[in-house]
């Protein structure tokens, strides 16, 4: 099958050497201008069977007025530029690839099961969709507020 689907299986060394070169923790410069949502009860929502975690959501009480919901994904865009060996990789392949046996992932290790895996108590960058919701959450409206 990822003979036949022409699929590639390896990384280069120019992509491997970009995944690589990221610090593992979040540098503080990256906090900035970023809604701050460590305190926040944020649940991922992909199954314990999933291969990647990068999808998660948040709700929070606003006391009798209603709710406000995050959605939130992994920020893999602070870490892959256009133009770079990781954009030019992601392109290429397009998207991860399940296969039974194994996972082709669309990044390396270092982004697709690190830096941009939302796991349980570990910081990471996300691109934050916040709803206000009314009480019945029978309509809502966008909070400009960037995350």
């Amino acid at each position: 099958m990822i003979k036949k689907a022409a699929l590639k299986e390896d990384f280069d060394e120019a992509t491997l050497r970009e995944a690589a070169g990221f610090a593992t923790e979040i540098p503080p410069d990256a906090l900035a201008g970023r809604l701050d949502l460590r305190k926040a009860v944020v649940i991922t929502i992909d199954g314990q069977d999933a291969k990647d975690f990068d999808d998660a959501v948040s709700l929070e009480r606003r006391g009798e007025d209603g709710w406000t919901l995050g959605v939130h994904i992994a920020d893999v865009a602070h870490y892959v530029r256009p133009g770079s060996a990781l954009d030019q990789e992601a392109y290429e392949r397009a998207t991860s690839v399940y296969l039974p046996d194994r996972v082709l992932p669309m990044l390396p290790e270092a982004l697709s099961n690190g830096l941009c895996s939302l796991k349980p108590k570990v910081e990471r960058l996300t691109l934050s969709a916040i709803l206000d919701l009314d009480a019945r959450a029978g309509s809502w409206a966008p909070v400009s507020r960037t995350a």
